[in-house]
């Protein structure tokens, strides 16, 4: 619908009609936002990924390393 020229009349079926057709617009967009993963979620799981690895990787070596010190040790 284009905008009215200076001393047209706006229909009130017109307006109308642009209310409806953008209302089922937004009921699509509605839709396929709810169809998106939620990447906050998403990337957050993936950090604790990450960042645990490390860590395990670090525990599991110092426990090695006591292990071998007890060992030598005894």
């Amino acid at each position: 619908m284009a905008p009215p020229d200076e001393g047209s009349t706006i229909h009130l079926v017109d307006v109308f009609a642009k209310q409806v057709e953008m209302g089922a617009q937004l009921a699509v967009m509605n839709d396929r936002i709810g169809q998106l993963p939620d990447h906050e979620t998403r990337i957050r799981a993936l950090e604790r990924w990450r960042y645990s690895l490390p860590l395990a990787l670090f525990t599991a070596a110092g426990s090695a390393a006591l292990a071998l010190a007890s060992y030598l040790h005894h």
